[in-house]
C-alpha cells in the first residue's frame, strides 16, 4: 500500500461532504469514497455511465467497480 496515496484519499474525504456529490454517490459511505480516491484521485474519472450502469472509476487501466457491501449485486454482464 502507498501511505502517501492512502492519507491523501482519507483527507479528501474526511471532513468534508462527499456524500451525494455525483451521480452515483447517494448513500455512499466514507470507506467506499476513500478507496475510490485511493484507486482514481481524479473525479473526471470517478461515476461515469457505461452502458445503463455508473462505474465508480473508469480510466485507463479499465473499468473499476468498488463494492464493499452487497455482494450479491456484482453480476457477470458481458458488454
Amino acid at each position: 500500500m502507498d501511505t502517501q496515496r492512502y492519507f491523501n484519499a482519507l483527507s479528501s474525504v474526511i471532513g468534508k461532504e462527499h456524500i451525494g456529490t455525483g451521480i452515483g454517490t447517494y448513500q455512499e459511505k466514507t470507506v467506499h469514497a476513500v478507496l475510490k480516491n485511493y484507486f482514481e484521485p481524479y473525479s473526471d474519472s470517478q461515476e461515469q455511465k457505461i452502458g445503463g450502469f455508473i462505474a465508480d472509476i473508469v480510466g485507463e487501466n479499465g473499468i473499476i467497480e468498488i463494492q464493499t457491501a452487497g455482494f450479491d449485486k456484482l453480476r457477470g454482464y458481458e458488454f
